[in-house]
């Protein structure tokens, strides 16, 4: 993925309902690259979907231990899979950070259960986020 698409998806997860136009201004290129370039972030599943954020919504880190029998990269791709997009491979006790929104805490359960249920998964720690700043 080159720079302008990386650029692009950090101004999409800042304001999803930005004109193409907009975009386009900021990142000085045509609307209709911009347009091409969504098309195809969307075709390629890095763009799932567009949303919106609430205060509604929960937020939540889950570190994730790992085996040391399993690669990182394998079980960062199945968390991936689950439906998880902000993963991050740390140093320390914990090898793997996930950060997810959800609707609640059974729902976040939920995924954490999911993330448990992945060989290679040693343990998990969820740390619900209690205010944004």
């Amino acid at each position: 993925m080159d720079d302008t698409n990386l650029r692009l998806i950090e101004l999409l997860e800042q304001n999803s309902r930005e004109s193409n136009t907009e975009l386009a201004k900021q990142l000085h290129v045509s609307e209709g690259t911009i347009r091409h370039r969504i098309n195809s972030l969307l075709e390629k599943k890095i763009i799932r979907r567009f949303t919106i954020d609430t205060e509604k919504q929960m937020t939540a880190m889950i570190m994730v231990k790992t085996s040391p029998n399993v690669a990182t990269d394998i079980v960062s791709k199945s968390i991936k899979e689950i439906g998880l997009t902000f993963i991050l491979e740390i140093a320390g006790n914990f090898d793997i950070l996930c950060g997810i929104k959800t609707k609640n805490l059974e729902e976040t359960n939920d995924y954490v259960e999911k993330i448990r249920s992945i060989k290679g998964v040693v343990s998990t720690q969820t740390l619900p986020v209690l205010k944004k700043h």
